[in-house]
C-alpha cells in the first residue's frame, strides 16, 4: 500500500494545474471511495487526491470546489487521528478561499479553528500564527464594516 501511495503522490506535481491531472485525482477519488476501501484503507491516498484536487481547484478559480476538496481531506484525516500540522495548513487555506469568495463569517471560522491548532511550546509555528490573527483582524474588520452600512 505504500508503493501505491508513494505512486499516487508522485505522479502529478502539486502545482500540475492541467485537466489530465484534475481528472486523474478525481476518477481515482471516486475510484477509491466508491470500490477499493471496502478491502482496503486508503485513507492516506483519499487524503492526497483530495488536497491535490483542492490544489488543482483553486489555481483554477473553482474556489467552492477546492473548499469542499479541503474540507473532505481535513474530515478523513481527523476521523483516522493524523496530523494536525497538515490540518492547520487546509484550514488556513480554506480560511483564505473564504475570504476570496467574500465569506468573511466562515473565514473568521476557520481561521479561529486555525489558531486552536497551533502549539504554543512551538516557536516555528509563530509566522503561522502571526499570518492567521492578521486575517482574524482583517475579517472582522470586514465584518464590522459590512454591518455598520
Amino acid at each position: 500500500m505504500e508503493y501505491l501511495r508513494d505512486l499516487v503522490t508522485n505522479t502529478y506535481d502539486s502545482t500540475d494545474e492541467s485537466k489530465k491531472a484534475f481528472h486523474f485525482y478525481e476518477k481515482l477519488q471516486n475510484t477509491l471511495e466508491n470500490e477499493i476501501r471496502h478491502w482496503v484503507d486508503t485513507n492516506d491516498i483519499q487524503i492526497i487526491c483530495l488536497e491535490r484536487l483542492g490544489h488543482i481547484q483553486q489555481i483554477n478559480n473553482n474556489y467552492e470546489s477546492a473548499v469542499v476538496s479541503f474540507e473532505q481531506c481535513i474530515k478523513i484525516q481527523r476521523d483516522n487521528d493524523k496530523n494536525l500540522d497538515d490540518i492547520l495548513d487546509k484550514l488556513h487555506n480554506i480560511g483564505l478561499l473564504h475570504m476570496t469568495l467574500g465569506n468573511h463569517t466562515l473565514a473568521l471560522a476557520s481561521f479561529n479553528e486555525a489558531m486552536k491548532l497551533i502549539p504554543s511550546y512551538s516557536e516555528s509555528d509563530a509566522w503561522e500564527e502571526r499570518m492567521i490573527l492578521m486575517r482574524i483582524d482583517e475579517n472582522k474588520t470586514i465584518l464590522k464594516l459590512m454591518n455598520d452600512s
